[in-house]
């Protein structure tokens, strides 16, 4: 792994971070958190710059593709996922952010699952039917498995 490689997972990291805690603080991720790793990604991705293409076509694919998710899910997903995948996906590429996706929808899917059958058993629980759940948590720890993987 090159040391810009390594600056970005680390980078995004902090990022996600930051993103939790207004997720679940305010269940929002800031337009400026986005912005500006947006750019440092781009500053960072210039010392490698025949990658480049694959990294903005990377954030591309993901924010149109999850963008659609959300118009087809009538707003199951929130536009600061859409944007934070989008992000990953310039700073880390499409493999890595993939499976970030695919690991956060397993781990976020398997609490649902958890306050469905507390739900059921007659407990309270924070969240009441119909509210939303903060997904960057599980973005987080979708992360965190797939940086595992990739170091």
């Amino acid at each position: 792994m090159t040391w810009i490689y390594e600056w970005a997972w680390w980078i995004a990291g902090m990022i996600l971070l930051v993103a939790v805690f207004t997720d679940v603080k305010k269940r929002i991720i800031p337009d400026w958190l986005l912005g500006i790793g947006g750019i440092v990604f781009l500053l960072l991705h210039l010392f490698h710059p025949q990658q480049l293409g694959m990294y903005l076509l990377s954030a591309v694919a993901f924010f149109l593709g999850l963008w659609l998710l959300a118009i087809l899910s009538k707003g199951g997903v929130g536009g600061g996922d859409i944007k934070l995948f989008s992000l990953l996906g310039l700073a880390l590429g499409w493999e890595p952010t993939l499976w970030i996706f695919i690991f956060s929808h397993f781990i976020g899917g398997g609490w649902v699952l958890l306050l469905y059958v507390y739900r059921k058993l007659g407990k309270k629980h924070s969240l009441e039917k119909g509210d939303s759940l903060p997904f960057a948590p599980f973005i987080l720890a979708g992360f965190i498995i797939t940086y595992l993987f990739y170091v």
